[in-house]
Parts: structure tokens; sequence; C-alpha cells
């Protein structure tokens, strides 16, 4: 490199009267001002061989012309060069990177292409040319060289017209709207395409304006302040609205320059539309002023705060929140306002709320005004590492809690204690304990002693609901038959379906399977069902009782044939003392208590609980909760073996599966016909078999069949190689053959080898472990029945019992809904990429599209309408083969 190109020292000259502005006599001047403007960039120069400056356009001004480096490289290689980013450009790592961010320069060339100097632009913020902008600059480099060699040049005026057309390209293909009028009258001469479509007009019809026509009466003075600023060349900007073709109005900032054409006194003006940034900015004004009326209207304390507990702003309550006040409150730190307990507490739940990007919230208590307040604090994340922290006086809200707590008390212990006397006694006088009564005190005391039932029965539904809700009640889980359970709900009811001559009919039986359940709790549940069913069913009518179950969950159904449920009713069946029609209700008795308290102990067990109705034909309600199935633990493990069986009626190709397999630490056979098949696999073991489909003397498929109906081969999992594509196969059938793969031939050996790790990992019970989200029982069980054969299904009906399972199993994979019952799937996102060593891939399959922003998220996304059961094995397969089993073959070999 020359001393010239030596990095850094061309910022040492002092350019100033240049960057001032530079003269407007000069034509290389208009080229920059052309470049910098038309292409939107700050600074534009032209310089000449020796980098010395030429002329510059810059706006804003600046004193000091930045480093030439790159200049000098455009003069060394005569070669245009685009720098969308500097601080990004390898090309030249010796140079240190200057202020400047963007770079164009294009060389200038005389006639006999000796390089003149450079036509360059920077702006401090990096940005792309396309091509036609390229092309544009390039224009304005040859006009450039015109105006240098035009005084060398003998053919001025040929050259001078070709200026001219390569101008007026520039001129007409210019995003700014430019125009140039006749000073004296005002007439347009020509204008670009930018101007025509700023103001809708036809260039035909333009030229028959006058700028004062187009502008109205405000351009008269527009024109007057032009006439006097033509003696010194001054710019000249000013602010109208006119209303253009389509009398649309808009506000344009006009900067214009008085020009000479063809001696005539003319103006260029450059237009810039600001109608449309004017209507933003009101749009932001009026937001900003909703927002913030809204935020006055809230009471709470919000503080915004860093990862560091750094208070960065605030917005005060109404009332006082903190033990200080709140001057200077910003920049200070949560030790400053709490003491260090609570300000530890505060602390903590920021930094939990920013890393699980989750809403965390806690109470405590201050001293505040010499009383105990009691405080609720909401941490939201509001952006990059900072919270909004909101903060509320919960104190009366407490003090009803209390006073709840309190009623609670008194339920229990001085309501209940005389009640059970008082419903003894009178259960004593009506069982004749006293001898017979006369019939009218019998009537009257049987109407007492079914009242203090009732009485003891709200009373026993109010302490249960409230020992639910509030965690405080236990629940004795242990493995249950879920029939048995059932039928001993059913005896336990049927007394009282004969007061209202109604019958019990289980209808779909499950033996022997289990559920981990409390027995009492469930029982429970099971009683206010049928009871529910009972007092709305019509007289001789009969409640069915239906169980069904899917790999991983059971469903009780408890069906009356009533009237249903009206529909102005179901969405609050289950809140507390809810009643559908009150005086019907109490005719037929009850407290409003028994689906609220139903509901509450089913998803306490993992479950969920609805309903279907049916006005005039009647209700079902029924609840969903996990099978319970116990593995067996083999405290002894049989020694693993590697051998896989090839069936392939091709000799070379067997020969090529099997050299593939042993490459990857397999040991192999070869079984060239179906016969040879049943002879290696009754003389050895085998962790898998690969299957051709067209063999000499049986299909491979119904070889297949022959091995799952034999109990010594139907437990190796299979790897199908075959010609024959797999599209027309059942991936419920593959499902059932324990088909691991379909694999299509030419073989890819990488394919091949994780489809057989896969298999054989399976034949020895490392299958992967599949958590399925997903409320919808048909859908779950389609699934479990697809993929049982390559993983371990997990079903979560909810997301509550999502979490559950997250946080204490370990998972491979989850095909997550995002319509689920108690909220959107995503928000189960955050658990799942939770450990930087073990982040779960997601499959989302779902009836909804997903937004853009949570694509990435995923690993792929399955519209249930939309996906067959073929498409939706081979994405699982494909994701665990690329995740779990990578990490297990080591174990294997």
């Amino acid at each position: 490199m020359d001393s010239k190109s030596q990095p850094g020292q061309y910022g040492k000259h002092n350019y100033s009267s240049a960057l001032s502005g530079g003269s407007k006599d000069e034509p290389l001047y208009r080229i920059a001002r052309t470049a910098a403007e038309t292409l939107a960039v700050p600074f534009a120069f032209i310089t000449r061989d020796n980098l010395t400056l030429r002329a510059s356009y810059c706006n804003p001004v600046i004193e000091t012309l930045p480093d030439l480096f790159y200049c000098q490289q455009v003069i060394n290689t005569k070669k245009p060069l685009y720098i969308s980013d500097t601080h990004k450009d390898q090309r030249f790592p010796q140079n240190p990177p200057p202020t400047f961010r963007f770079f164009a320069g294009i060389p200038l060339f005389s006639h006999d292409y000796n390089v003149l100097g450079t036509l360059c632009l920077i702006d401090h913020k990096p940005r792309q040319l396309s091509n036609a902008k390229r092309q544009m600059l390039e224009d304005l480099a040859v006009w450039a060289e015109n105006e240098i060699n035009l005084p060398k040049i003998k053919k001025a005026s040929a050259m001078a017209r070709e200026s001219d057309t390569r101008f007026s390209k520039v001129f007409r293909a210019a995003p700014i709207p430019i125009a140039i009028n006749f000073l004296e009258s005002g007439e347009f001469i020509e204008a670009n395409d930018s101007f025509l479509k700023l103001t809708g007009y036809s260039r035909a019809e333009l030229m028959k304006y006058s700028i004062v026509k187009l502008l109205g009466n405000s351009s008269r003075e527009h024109l007057a302040q032009l006439k006097k600023l033509i003696l010194d060349s001054a710019f000249y900007n000013h602010e109208v609205t006119f209303k253009n073709k389509n009398g649309e109005l808009r506000e344009v900032v006009l900067s214009c320059e008085a020009i000479e054409i063809d001696g005539e006194p003319s103006f260029l003006t450059m237009g810039r539309d600001i109608t449309d940034d004017r209507l933003s900015r009101e749009a932001l004004r009026r937001s900003v002023a909703t927002n913030r009326a809204l935020f006055d209207v809230i009471p709470d304390l919000m503080l915004r705060i860093n990862q560091d507990g750094l208070i960065l702003n605030y917005k005060p309550s109404k009332e006082s929140l903190l033990p200080v006040t709140l001057e200077n409150l910003i920049g200070r730190t949560l030790v400053d306002i709490f003491e260090p307990g609570l300000a530890s507490v505060y602390l903590s739940n920021v930094r939990e709320a920013l890393n699980n990007l989750e809403t965390r919230v806690f109470e405590y208590q201050l001293l505040i005004d010499n009383s105990i307040r009691d405080f609720e604090a909401r941490i939201v994340v509001s952006g990059e590492n900072e919270t909004l922290a909101i903060l509320r006086d919960i104190t009366e809200r407490k003090t009803v809690e209390r006073m709840k707590n309190e009623f609670i008390s008194i339920v229990s212990h001085e309501l209940r204690t005389p009640l059970t006397s008082i419903r003894g006694s009178l259960g004593l006088l009506v069982g004749g304990v006293v001898g017979e009564l006369p019939d009218q005190a019998k009537m009257m005391l049987d109407i007492a002693h079914k009242n203090s039932e009732r009485l003891v029965r709200l009373i026993n539904d109010i302490l249960d609901i409230e020992k639910i809700e509030s965690g405080k009640s236990s629940f004795n889980m242990k493995p249950l038959e879920i029939q048995l359970l059932v039928e001993q709900a059913l005896e336990a009811n049927r007394g009282y379906g004969e007061l209202y001559n109604v019958s019990f009919k289980l209808t779909k039986s499950l033996p022997g399977v289990m559920v981990y359940a409390d027995q009492d709790r469930l029982m429970q549940v099971l009683a206010n069902l049928i009871s529910n069913a009972t007092k709305f069913s019509p007289k001789d009518g009969v409640v069915e009782i239906a169980l069904t179950s899917t790999p991983h969950s059971v469903r009780v159904d408890v069906t009356d044939h009533g009237n249903g449920i009206p529909k102005e009713f179901r969405n609050r069946i289950f809140q507390k003392f809810a009643q559908a029609d009150s005086s019907d209700t109490r005719s037929k008795g009850g407290t409003g208590l028994g689906l609220s308290i139903a509901k509450a102990i089913v998803e306490k067990l993992g479950g969920i609980i609805n309903f279907e109705t049916e006005e005039d034909k009647g209700t079902t309600f029924y609840f969903v909760i996990p099978v319970w199935n116990e593995t067996p633990v083999n405290k002894e493990q049989p020694q693993k073996n590697t051998a896989v069986l090839i069936v392939e009626d091709d000799a070379e190709i067997g020969l090529l599966l099997s050299i593939m397999l042993k490459q990857a630490g397999f040991e192999t056979d070869i079984a060239y016909s179906a016969l040879q098949a049943r002879h290696l696999l009754q003389s050895k073991p085998y962790s898998a078999i690969t299957l051709d489909v067209m063999l000499p003397d049986q299909n491979g498929l119904s070889l297949l069949h022959d091995f799952k109906s034999s109990e010594a081969t139907m437990n190796i999992p299979v790897v199908m190689v075959s010609a024959k594509t797999k599209s027309n196969q059942d991936p419920t059938q593959n499902a059932t053959l324990q088909i691991v793969d379909w694999i299509d031939k030419p073989i890819d050996q990488e394919r091949l080898v994780e489809a057989v790790q896969l298999a054989t990992n399976i034949f020895y019970g490392h299958k992967p472990s599949v958590l399925h989200v997903e409320d919808d029982a048909d859908v779950s069980s389609v699934v479990s029945a697809i993929l049982s054969n390559i993983a371990q299904i997990t079903i979560a009906a909810t997301l509550k019992q999502a979490r559950r399972l997250l946080r204490n199993q370990v998972f491979d994979l989850v095909i997550l809904d995002l319509d689920m019952p108690d909220g959107s799937g995503l928000s189960l996102l955050p658990y799942l990429s939770k450990a930087p060593d073990h982040k779960i891939p997601v499959v989302v399959f779902s009836v909804s599209d997903l937004e853009e922003a949570v694509v990435n998220k995923v690993d792929a996304i399955l519209i249930k309408s939309r996906t067959s059961n073929a498409e939706l094995i081979d994405t699982i397969k494909a994701i665990i083969r690329r995740t779990r089993f990578k990490h297990l073959e080591h174990s294997v070999k």
C-alpha cells in the first residue's frame, strides 16, 4: 500500500470552507447535492485523484471531512465500492472502523480512462442501495465526469446533450417530488413522476397549470419571496396545504432554489409530503394522551424496576403505598425504600419474572402512618431486563378475608355442633323414640327434620369448598379401581333416587382400570353428579353412567334425560350457589355448591370436568382424570445385543445395508427370503429387523404380520427398507405392526442408522418420553395409537396438569394444542426452554395457525384439519431421531 492509502490520515485535512456548503455556481456541487437528496444520504462529495475536495453537499453541515481511506480504494481499484456497514465489512481488516457506517464510491474517469477522482456518499447509518439506485449513482458519476472533462472535450455540445439526457433520467426517476417553474409566471416547465403522483395530475395536465393555480393564493407570497431571494441564490423552504386532483388535502414542505433555464429566471422545487407523518404524530399524541389518562385513573402505584433493583420511573398512587416519600424516587434502589428483607423479596421476584417470562405476585405488610397495611405486588415483564411492579393496597380485601375466615370458624364450631344435636334429636323423635305422635305433630317434625338435614348439608358444602380452594384440604391419594368406585356410588345413592322415582344404570363398564385419586373425594364428586342428575330427571326416569378410557385417561359420564340447561345459565353452571331456576331448584333441594365442589376436586386430581346439554333432551356431566399404570422395575437388565436381521432379496443391496450398519457398530445377518428369515430368527435373538416388501417367496408385509403373530418375534421393532413407497401405507397400521420407520430406496445411510438405532432402543425399553397436551380425548387416543410403538406417551388434558408433569418428569418432546380449556398452550413455552442443557422440542398440533413472532419458538406446526396421520408420524419421528436418540447412541453401542 502506498503512502496515500495509509488508514486514518485522510481525516487530518481541514475542509471547513468546502463542507459549509461549497460554491452553488459550480455544477459539481449540484451533482453532489442531487446525489445526496435523490438517494437520501446526508453527505455527498466529489474528490480529485489526490483526494483533495472538488465539491460537497452536507446536511447537516460538518466541519471536518471523514476518513478518505475508502475513497483511495476506489481510485486504486478503478471500480465502484459499496459498503453497507463499515463496522461489519471484513475486506479491509487493517483499517480501523470509521465513524460513518455506509459508504458508496464511484471512480471518475477522463476520456482516456485516467482516474480524475471519486463521487462518494456517506451515511452514519447502515443501509443498502438497490440496483436502480446504484445505476442512478453511476449516472450521476458520468454527469460529474462530463462536467470535469467539458473544457477538454471538443464536442462540448454533444456531451452537454448527453449529460442533459442523463440528468433527465435521474430527474424523472428521483423518488422525491421535483418540479421546475418559471419565476415570473409560476408556470410549470417540467415535473418528475414523483411530483405528478403527489398532485394526481398527468404531465400534460400539469403543464397547463401555474404554481399559483395548483397551490392556491398562499403560493403568491411564496413566489414573491423567491423573487427577493433570486439575487443571492438562497434556498427557500415553505410549508403549504393544497388539494390534489382527487380532492385530498395534502401537507407538503417545498424546498426551492432560484435557477436559470435558457436565460429565463426560474426555480427548482423539491417537495416532501408530510401528511402521513402529521397524521401519525397526531394519532401517537392521542394514543399517548389516552394511555396517560388510563394510567392516571388506575389507583395503584407503578414502579419500573430493572434487574438490579434500580427504579427507572414511577406513577404515583392516590394514597401513600411506600414507607418513604416519592420525591427523587427515580434512580434509587429497592434497598433505599424498603427494609432489607422485603427488598430482597422484591428483587428475587423481579429476577424470577425476567428469567421465566411470567408474572409474579406476592403479598406483604408495612407500617404506614402508625397502621399496619396489607399490600399486593404484581411483577410483570415490561421490556428487556425491565419489569413493571404494580403495588396495590389490599388491606380492605384482607379484612374481608379475615371476616370470612371468622365466619367459617363460626359455622364450623358454633353452628355445626348445635345443628348436629338438633338433627339427631329430631331424627329420634321422627323415628318414634318417644312413642307414637299425633299426625299433625309428626308432619311438623318431618318438615323440621328435613330442613335441619338441608342446613347441615349447606354448612358441610361451605366448609368443603373453602378447604379445597384454600389448599387446606388434604387428599389421600392411592390407586383405585374406577368401576368399583362407581358401583359403590350408585348403591349409596340408590335410596336418594327412589325419593324421585329415578333409577340408575351403568351403560358402559371398565373393569380393572385404575386411577390415582382420593377415594372419599372421588365418591363425593360421583355423589354430587348423580344426585344432580337425579333431581333434574323426569319421574320414572333413568340416570345413565358410562365409563370410557384412552391409554392415559378415564372419562366418567353421568347423563339425565331432563329439560337440559338453559343457554343463559350455562356459563355460570360451576359457580358457587349457582341455580338455573331458584324456585324450581329450591323445590328439588340442594345448596348450589355441589357442582362447584365437584369441579374443585376434579381439578385437584389433575383432571377436567365439563358438560354437554340439549334443551328438552337432557344433560351429560363428565369428568376426565389420568389413568394409573404401575410400572414394574426390572432389577436385572438383560445383556444388550446389537444384532440386526436384514431381510432383502437383492444380494447387493443386502450387502450394502450390512456394511452401512456395521460401520455404525451393529452386528448383521442377511436373509434373502422369508423362509431364511424364519430360520435365522429361530437360531438367535435380534434387537431389530430391516425388511423389504418384495421377497421371492412371500410379501414382506404378510411376513411382518406373521412375525407379530408369534410370541417369539412380536416385540422386535421393524424398519421397512423398500423401493415401494410408504405413501399408501396407513400410519395406524404401521403403529400396530411396530414399524419404526419406512425408508425408501435409494437408501440414505444416516437415515437408516438413525432408524435402526431408534428400533434397538425401543426393543430395550428406551422409548423417548412424549408429553401430549390435548383436551380432546379422541385426538389424544388416535395420536397415542399412532406413536405407541416409538414413544412413551403421557397425556395432559389441562395446562395445570402439564405444568405439574413438566416439573416432575423429563420429556423428550411436547405435542401442544393451543386451545386448552384453561388457557393458551403457548403459555407453556417458557417451561419448555427453561433448562439450557435440555430445551424440549415442541410440535404444535392444533386447529389454529401461529403468529409469525412465535413460529421460531417451536420445531414444527401442524394444523389438525390439514395434517394426515402420515405427516404427523413423519414429523414426530424426524424430531425424535434428531434429538433424543442422538444422546442415547453411545449407551446402546
